[in-house]
């Protein structure tokens, strides 16, 4: 792993090979725990819970009156009267929360994992919340919007509140920490940039995050793809708005029902528009799209473009706005693997360091050999989960 630390403590060149910290570190992790196993471990519990979520509500495309979130208690919980920070952390697109208690991620396991990390005194104990970030388009990006639901403030308002108010959390912003992987290691930072009066600390896994010019790297942007979309819009503007919702809602679910794991090209880009481009008066699909049809061309309907563009990328205006509560932080993780798959991730949290950089705002860029998630198992436990409790230990 290459590590560089922006504004704490002497930088480190990215593209220079250094010593596999990570790996030593993935050791170590792994020695404390099979030795703290061998002598038993005291076990927290997970929990499944359904949080009301009025943010959600009033949208084109309806969300459920309540959201399922998944709750760590650690193990001193049951019996005393402690309270405890508490680490949010926001899921990538398609995923449910259910799969980090069943090894489907990765092979994690949140209550496995954090009973071994506390008990082997590798980590504090601490509350970890999972809420939903999917809706019926695969996910929501966490951001507002009019036609899939105001899902930042279902964090920041909705969770954050219900949390407090029901289990022995700490309650005040420096023992909050969120993090999240790719879809939702985007929402982690967008919340964490606008919100420093809730959330102190932001580890951000794989984050979806563009560089100027992303959109056009990325699966949206492909002429095939395009092709697809528009031809598949034309169709739905024939219909009446009706039987044209029933058809798109019936396309989405043959999408997923094909097993694949995350249909890009298709579900994705409605999901991203709907976010970042919502047209809640206009057709269905409810959103705009960078390209459109005029005759036989194929143009760029510029202020759609700049729409998408913006929703992973636009970091230099991002940053300026709120670069006071980016500074207010305690501390910022851009964590990726250089083998990504998606080749405009790498190039985009490169890029949103400089920008940060540039801005004076403390953070640390810390790069791996892996891909977009293969090793987030290895990083969570090592890394973000260490992290986030070395911050909470600070206060």
């Amino acid at each position: 792993m290459e590590r560089k630390t922006i504004g704490c403590a002497p930088a480190v060149d990215l593209r220079r090979p250094t010593a596999p910290v990570c790996t030593i570190a993935a050791v170590a992790v792994a020695l404390l725990i099979a030795t703290t196993g061998c002598r038993g471990t005291r076990h927290g519990q997970v929990l499944t819970i359904d949080v009301p979520a009025p943010a959600l509500q009033g949208s084109v495309f309806p969300n459920g009156a309540r959201q399922p979130c998944l709750v760590y208690l650690p193990p001193s919980y049951e019996g005393t009267t402690g309270r405890y920070p508490v680490l949010y952390y926001l899921p990538g697109f398609t995923t449910s929360v259910d799969e980090y208690t069943d090894g489907s991620f990765d092979g994690f396991e949140l209550g496995e994992s954090m009973d071994l990390l506390i008990g082997s005194g590798v980590i504090r104990e601490m509350i970890v919340v999972i809420p939903n970030g999917r809706n019926f388009l695969g996910g929501s990006f966490f951001a507002n919007s009019p036609v899939t639901g105001d899902w930042e403030d279902f964090i920041t308002k909705d969770v954050v509140r219900f949390i407090d108010e029901n289990y022995r959390s700490l309650g005040r912003p420096e023992a909050r920490a969120i993090s999240g992987e790719s879809m939702g290691g985007f929402g982690a930072l967008t919340i964490a940039m606008k919100h420093s009066s809730i959330f102190r600390q932001v580890y951000a896994l794989s984050p979806g995050i563009f560089a100027p010019g992303g959109l056009s790297e990325c699966g949206m942007s492909t002429p095939d793809r395009i092709e697809a979309r528009l031809t598949w819009q034309a169709m739905l503007d024939q219909l009446p708005q009706e039987e044209a919702l029933a058809r798109f809602r019936q396309h989405v679910a043959d999408l997923y029902a094909t097993g694949r794991r995350f249909p890009y090209h298709w579900a994705f880009g409605y999901a991203y528009g709907a976010a970042f481009a919502p047209d809640p008066q206009g057709k269905v699909p409810f959103s705009r799209f960078p390209w459109v049809r005029n005759g036989d061309r194929v143009q760029v309907d510029h202020e759609a473009y700049q729409l998408f563009e913006n929703g992973f990328g636009g970091w230099e205006a991002k940053v300026a706005e709120h670069a006071a509560s980016l500074k207010a932080l305690d501390g910022i993780v851009i964590d990726y693997g250089r083998n990504d798959r998606l080749e405009w991730i790498p190039r985009g949290c490169v890029h949103l360091s400089e920008v940060m950089q540039a801005a004076g705002i403390p953070h640390e860029l810390r790069a791996h050999d892996g891909g977009h998630i293969d090793r987030w198992r290895e990083r969570m436990e090592t890394q973000a989960l260490p992290f986030v409790s070395d911050r909470f230990n600070s206060h």
